[in-house]
């Protein structure tokens, strides 16, 4: 079959027009309708709402952060950073648990 060919295939144009719905959305809502026809939300996509919900409800720390990324980066930097071990390992042994 050739580029443009149209042998065999009709036209989607052709014939009987698409029965367009010309209600508002709101409108389109009927209450009396088929009881089949719903729309069912899964547990992980209302759990996935709720987090990215909550993550954009988080307040914007980005300028504090970065001046704490900053100064740190100065210390490592400057060969005066230490690191407080047992602050460290308890903090991995919580994160483990």
């Amino acid at each position: 079959m050739k580029i443009g060919d149209r042998n065999g295939i009709q036209d989607p144009r052709v014939g009987e027009s698409p029965v367009v719905d010309s209600r508002r959305p709101g409108e389109i809502a009927d209450k009396s309708g088929d009881p089949s026809d719903h729309l069912e939300v899964s547990a992980y996509a209302r759990a996935l709402h709720r987090l990215v919900a909550g993550v954009q409800a988080l307040p914007d720390d980005s300028h504090e952060r970065a001046a704490k990324v900053a100064k740190l980066q100065q210390a490592v930097d400057g060969g005066t950073y230490a690191a407080d071990l047992h602050e460290t390992a308890r903090k991995l042994l919580l994160d483990l648990a």
